[in-house]
């Protein structure tokens, strides 16, 4: 539907690296995902709340192996944040750090996305589809004519920039830092990051909780 419906550009698609990675993408629409998927001329297995598999609108998602995880899980959904660390050892995953669509700026975001890019070890590109707002707002159920952009910047050094302290610490920092490359991205400016590094030499044990 993308393709003929809207006027999609793509910038940074060069900054997908081959292999696993975490698309950490920002949410403003029920469009995010299908639109940034169908654009990304890959694979990727979206992470995607339990209730939004049951919508026709996710009918896209199909070839892409969508992960489920249950926004309302008191202590998070250990369970799929494993089953997505799993799914990175072949592919890439693309996730909502935020867990839910935003009213306004940038949201702050959930640990349990600083926790699975730590303990993956695989790069982490923040992308975002500016203009999704609009197109299809809160309480839209057909969308909007309008140009949309999916932006993706560079991988992020979190192992470089995130240091020692406690698994919950570290993975609130990584995710703070995430969240931060996403407001720079939507903003039209690039994060600043070297290449990826290797993973952490101490990672997370365990998922927030």
């Amino acid at each position: 539907m993308s393709a003929g419906y809207f006027g999609v550009t793509v910038r940074g698609i060069e900054h997908l690296p081959p292999g696993p990675f975490i698309l950490a993408a920002a949410h403003h629409s029920y469009l995010d995902g299908p639109v940034i998927l169908a654009h990304l001329r890959r694979a990727v297995a979206p992470l995607l709340a339990r209730g939004i598999l049951r919508f026709p609108l996710t009918l896209f998602s199909d070839p892409w192996r969508p992960l489920p995880i249950d926004r309302v899980r008191p202590g998070g959904d250990i369970a799929a944040l494993r089953a997505a660390l799993e799914a990175l050892r072949d592919h890439p995953v693309l996730v909502f750090p935020e867990g839910t669509r935003r009213r306004g700026e940038v949201a702050n975001g959930l640990p349990g996305v600083g926790w699975l890019a730590l303990r993956a070890g695989v790069p982490v590109l923040p992308a975002a589809l500016v203009g999704a707002r609009d197109a299809l707002p809160r309480g839209a159920w057909w969308p909007r004519r309008r140009s949309l952009e999916v932006r993706i910047g560079p991988p992020l050094d979190l192992a470089g920039a995130v240091r020692g302290g406690r698994s919950a610490e570290r993975a609130a920092e990584a995710t703070a830092l995430i969240m931060a490359a996403l407001a720079a991205l939507e903003a039209g400016h690039a994060s600043p990051s070297p290449p990826p590094v290797p993973p952490p030499d101490a990672p997370p044990d365990a998922p927030p909780g």
